[in-house]
């Protein structure tokens, strides 16, 4: 202290001095940070006050290899009255592997107890120190045992002696409100691999499985006692898809670990390429990467599947188990609403197991009722498909290929049948071009993915049979003069299906032509100014099919912005007025 007597600053001591003088501070300038480091990311080594024993090489030596003050690669500093003393703790990580991520300031994570029913807590990063794996040691040397002038020598690297250098050391902005052991839960088994049995800091994407759950709530706040008003998002649909694939690999408990793991892509790619290269036995874990002594590609269907890569999702119509080659079906890049994209080594490679895809053995035409498959395993024995742009129902699965049946076809001669313009020899596909698509030509090669859907899209003119979904009204009256109809319905709201209603009187054929035939009439409005649309046509038997007819631009194949295909109108009444012989229905004689 200046002022010639040791005293404390502000007076009071023996000998005291200047106050104002002893009380002024030493001006001292923080060194810069270190090229490349954004200040507020990282503990900067360098930061803290510089060296206070650069002019006392005995205690600088005597300082650097004690270590009390500035360990692991920081320096010592003065801290006022009021500075927070923040707990630091230790994360493993791995620097060299991308596996393993760098938690770093303002990063918002999770805390975890090792138990795989655990919902961690939520934390914000204050800062994350990454030490260095050796320590700054100085030297001095005298001239003579008998003098105290002594020299610095160069300073040496030693290792961090009683720290665990590898790793990163932590610090939170505020305390964590649940205990959280480190190391393995209670019920882990031993040499666990799935990081959910460990106590763990988890930010996203940590490439996890989810948190083991044994029931759902969908539509309900987060607690009986929480209610977060209305949703601002609407869930249309859940489904829960169960991975099994690459499970059970040799070196990992437990044996569901590595089911669903990703492959990883071992040549980058660009968006226009065909084909895609992995590690043929190598798969990525929330923990580490994992290799088997077997080729993994030999789990994939060998006829085609769907695969996600980043935000891309491709098809694949064959692979190579040995060298890792996925050669990619033709139009097979940015399928299901994403957009072909490059992809850089490392990336992850996901098989979408619980998708079935495979590829067209040969081109179709827009009117073919037949699609061969290379590989029809996996497809059930009616359902839907998209090729292309262009949503299919098929009705049989046969001999590799789905099918469905013929529409009638146009009699140019008009002499079969009544005159109707009915072929018996059938025309195209019925239920090509489902839910507002377009019936197109695919060439062969193109990707045939299985599709959900929700409703049947089975209206379709000119065909009769057991395959249309339809509500049929039918009345016999014998003579009777058919006067008008009209129905009540409710439609779509999202621009998808209509209500359509063929009538039919006399005995016509369901699939002949309304344009060639009087007794058949397609009645596309519920009424005429609320009265019933007029009819005027005499018959013992009149019928009435009711539809649902879905409107071009139900579906989107693009962007899947459209979700009139996922509706069905409502149908409430069809209203018949005739006119007939008066029937008796009950005589009393006496």
């Amino acid at each position: 202290v200046p002022g010639g007597g040791g005293g404390v600053p502000g007076g009071g001591a023996p000998g005291g001095g200047d106050p104002v003088a002893a009380a002024a501070p030493v001006p001292r300038a923080r060194l810069a940070s270190a090229p490349g480091l954004a200040a507020g990311v990282d503990w900067d080594p360098q930061r803290g006050m510089p060296d206070p024993y650069e002019d006392l090489p005995i205690t600088r030596a005597v300082a650097s290899t004690l270590h009390f003050r500035g360990v692991l690669g920081t320096q010592s500093s003065a801290h006022p009255a009021g500075s927070p003393v923040v707990p630091v703790f230790r994360v493993p990580t791995n620097d060299v592997s991308i596996d393993t991520g760098r938690p770093g300031a303002l990063d918002p994570v999770f805390v975890v107890d090792g138990s795989p029913t655990a919902l961690g807590f939520p934390a914000v990063i204050h800062r994350a120190h990454y030490p260095a794996p050796a320590r700054e040691v100085h030297g001095f040397t005298s001239a003579n045992d008998g003098q105290l002038l002594a020299t610095p020598t160069a300073s040496t690297a030693q290792p961090q002696v009683g720290f665990l250098a590898a790793g990163a050391y932590v610090a939170f902005q505020g305390p964590i409100q649940v205990p959280t052991a480190p190391g393995a839960g209670n019920n882990a088994p031993a040499n666990v691999t799935d990081p959910r049995y460990i106590g763990r800091l988890v930010k996203f994407p940590s490439g996890e499985l989810p948190r083991a759950v044994t029931q759902v709530a969908l539509g309900v706040g987060a607690s009986a006692g929480v209610d977060f008003g209305p949703a601002a998002a609407t869930v249309d649909e859940v489904v829960f898809d169960n991975a099994e694939a690459f499970q059970n690999l040799p070196g990992t408990l437990p044996a569901s670990h590595t089911a669903g793991a990703p492959l990883l892509v071992s040549q980058a790619m660009g968006p226009g390429d065909a084909a895609l290269q992995v590690l043929p036995a190598t798969v990525r874990t929330a923990s580490r990467t994992i290799s088997s002594p077997i080729p993994l590609l030999q789990f994939l269907p060998p006829g085609g599947g769907l695969l996600r890569v980043g935000e891309e999702i491709l098809a694949y119509v064959s692979v190579d188990a040995t060298t890792g080659l996925i050669t990619l079906a033709p139009n097979g890049r940015g399928l299901l609403g994403t957009r072909p994209q490059p992809h850089q080594i490392g990336e992850t490679v996901h098989w979408m197991e619980d998708w079935r895809c495979t590829a067209l053995a040969a081109g179709v035409g827009p009117n073919d009722p037949v699609l061969p498959l290379v590989d029809t395993d996996g497809f059930p024995s009616e359902g839907t498909v998209l090729v292309g742009q262009e949503l299919v129902h098929f009705t049989q699965r046969f001999g590799g290929a789905l099918g469905m049946p013929r529409t009638a076809a146009d009699d140019e001669e008009g002499d079969r049948g009544n005159g109707t313009g009915f072929d018996p020899e059938g025309g195209y596909g019925a239920f090509r071009g489902r839910y507002g698509t377009t019936r197109s030509s695919h060439a062969q090669g193109a990707p045939v993915i299985l599709f959900p859907a929700r409703y049947w899209d089975r209206y379709e003119p000119r065909f009769d049979g057991p395959e249309l979904a339809y509500v049929e009204i039918e009345r016999e009256e014998a003579g009777a003069y058919w006067t008008g109809a009209m129905w009540d319905g409710q439609e779509s709201s999202q621009g998808g299906p209509e209500i359509v209603v063929l009538q039919r009187i006399g005995d016509a054929r369901w699939d002949g032509d309304p344009e060639r035939d009087p007794r058949l009439t397609l009645l596309e409005v519920e009424d005429v100014e609320g009265q019933p649309i007029p009819i005027g046509a005499q018959a013992d038997r009149a019928a009435w099919r009711v539809f649902a007819r879905y409107a071009v631009g139900a579906f989107d194949p693009q962007f899947g912005l459209s979700h009139g295909w996922k509706e069905s109108p409502r149908f409430d009444q069809l209203v018949i007025t005739y006119r007939a012989r008066t029937r008796v229905l009950r005589s009393v004689f006496r």
